[in-house]
């Protein structure tokens, strides 16, 4: 059965290169289209541009085919992948983007200039992380929902406060005025109560 299993293993292996051989050969290539909105004739607004998943979207130069070709050759997946996010922001240069991951457990930071990601709550795991914002020092405001606050975090990941009150039951969404340096959480309350709000917390 061992024998088998191995055999079987040897010939996906090989199958997965004869793909990847017929795919590098001369086939023509279609002319990729432009994603857009609205489409032609109307003028577009909207054009699609790239999608983030993990670390490996910051130095995407090969092509799919190329990514297998890695994996068969022992290059280890991608470590900080995307797998539930719910929320986002941009660094006022447009450098780094973060998103949190309610089932990482994080925030994950993709620097598209320094080719390189890390997760915030890699040391210290968030509960349930929800809505994020950032200041004008580029400190990371997160709701997590479960400890019933805002975590705020430098942008490297260094733990700097809790932010909270008796009052705030489901934190969700998270704003900042950068101008007047005011804190806005939605608090979503309990599916049972009628008490959804908006709080406010002063920053300075």
């Amino acid at each position: 059965m061992y024998i088998m299993n191995r055999s079987i293993g040897s010939v996906v292996v090989a199958g997965l290169f004869a793909v990847l051989a017929g795919c590098a050969g001369n086939a023509p290539v279609a002319e990729e289209k432009r994603l857009v909105w609205p489409e032609p004739p109307e003028v577009a607004r909207v054009e699609f541009v790239r999608s983030i998943t993990s670390d490996e979207d910051l130095n995407k130069d090969g092509t799919g085919s190329q990514s297998i070709l890695n994996f068969l050759q022992g290059e280890k997946p991608a470590k900080n992948r995307i797998v539930e996010p719910m929320g986002i922001a941009v660094s006022d240069d447009g450098d780094r983007i973060y998103i949190s991951d309610k089932v990482q457990g994080g925030v994950f930071v993709y620097d598209f200039v320094k080719k390189t990601s890390l997760k915030i709550g890699e040391k210290r795991p968030l509960a349930m992380p929800m809505g994020m914002a950032i200041d004008a020092q580029e400190n990371v405001y997160v709701a997590e929902q479960q400890r019933k606050g805002v975590s705020v975090f430098d942008r490297t990941g260094n733990f700097l406060r809790f932010i909270t009150d008796p009052s705030l039951t489901r934190p969700n969404g998270v704003a900042i005025d950068k101008e007047r340096k005011k804190l806005y959480v939605v608090d979503t309350a309990n599916t049972d109560s009628a008490d959804h709000t908006v709080k406010v917390f002063d920053l300075e």
